[in-house]
């Protein structure tokens, strides 16, 4: 595989300038494919082999997602990637765009308009079942999207990770106690922006991971990713963290601004459980930019 776009990429970025590349550059087609499904639990499935019962995984939904590719014939490392409680924002697409640059297939995940879904960070969402039935889908949603990726002859299938901002997905794909481990395939390398780390602070992982969190996130707790990443010292698939001094959630979306506040916002961490602060920052951002270039170049060789 060629590296030069990549390596070009990475000097730039260390040269501390925020790459742009204009998104005209990399066309996006939308592509369909489908859900991975729910598979059943392993408990599930001692349960029902004892009754003489042979359970299947439930059948996944259509999806659809942006697929950008590099120039040339391959085959390319890829990155499926996955949007937060907004949907698909701006921003993301940039990020896709970024990726291809590098010499990556990216392929964004649209969790939302199949099943026919709008945003999903009000807190009236969370105490009802459209959150699990949209939200709780997209670990199955990202192994739809890779196992997607692994048919496409310019993708490479033994190098394909995750990244994005959804709120646990994309550890849950890495993490051993996660989802994504009841599925076969696995994820080389997952990247996190502003991830929930509640539930992976054991530090089991199936892969390396990369987080990206604000000290000033008031809506996760970032002392729990530095716990997570301490848990996982020794281990052959660390959990890295960058946290960024002052930034917010969102700190890398120009659009949403220096900061504001979103009142209806489900939040765990407030009482009551609503209330989110977005806010921009360009330092941030530019060093995101460089660290994600960085450890992708790493781990998807």
């Amino acid at each position: 595989m060629k590296h030069a776009s990549i390596r070009t990429c990475a000097a730039l970025v260390l040269l501390g300038l925020l790459v742009v590349v204009p998104r005209s550059l990399f066309a996006a087609d939308w592509v369909n494919f489908n859900s991975a499904g729910t598979p059943p639990s392993p408990f599930a499935i001692k349960k029902a082999k004892a009754k003489g019962i042979e359970l299947k995984p439930e059948p996944g939904a259509p999806l659809r997602g942006l697929l950008f590719r590099p120039k040339g014939e391959g085959p390319f490392p890829a990155v499926v990637l996955l949007h937060g409680c907004r949907g698909i924002q701006a921003y993301q697409k940039d990020w896709a765009v970024e990726l291809a640059g590098w010499g990556y297939v990216a392929l964004l995940v649209d969790s939302f308009e199949p099943r026919k879904a709008e945003n999903m960070c009000a807190s009236d969402k969370v105490n009802t079942g459209e959150w699990d039935r949209v939200v709780g889908a997209q670990v199955p949603d990202a192994v739809g999207a890779r196992a997607h990726l692994a048919t496409l002859p310019f993708v490479d299938a033994n190098r394909i990770a995750v990244m994005g901002w959804a709120k646990d997905a994309v550890l849950s794909t890495v993490f051993e106690g996660g989802m994504g481990q009841l599925y076969d395939a696995k994820f080389q390398a997952a990247v996190a922006f502003y991830p929930d780390c509640r539930g992976n602070m054991s530090g089991r992982f199936s892969a390396p991971a990369l987080m990206l969190i604000g000290d000033k996130d008031d809506a996760r707790r970032p002392d729990y990713c530095q716990r997570t990443a301490v848990a996982t010292k020794g281990s052959s698939a660390l959990a890295e963290l960058k946290l960024y001094p002052g930034a917010h959630h969102g700190f890398d979306d120009p659009q949403v601004g220096e900061r504001f506040y979103l009142e209806d916002a489900w939040n765990l961490y407030k009482n009551p459980p609503r209330g989110m602060t977005f806010g921009y920052s360009s330092t941030a951002h530019k060093d995101a930019l460089k660290r994600v270039n960085e450890f992708l170049a790493k781990h998807l060789k």
